[in-house]
């Protein structure tokens, strides 16, 4: 029996499939939903211009200044 693993095996080639997840991070003020974010500070992450696997789903507790930041759902591809 083959091991289970992330490449897919088929007509000589390997495919990748099936990685994604969903994580919940620490944002800065400015992200919002449908958001691209990379790392930013001390573990907290921010809005990015350039493509990274991290999208912003959903903004689960609001930016809190006292804290230094909000907290997010993301979706990892």
């Amino acid at each position: 029996m083959r091991s289970r693993n992330f490449l897919y095996y088929r007509d000589g080639l390997w495919t990748l499939f099936s990685v994604v997840g969903q994580v919940y991070v620490r944002v800065t003020e400015d992200v919002q939903p449908m958001d691209i974010i990379k790392a930013y500070n001390e573990g907290v992450r921010t809005v990015s211009q350039d493509p990274t696997n991290v999208r912003v789903m959903q903004v689960t507790t609001p930016y809190d200044s006292d804290k230094g930041y909000g907290v997010a759902f993301c979706l990892l591809k």
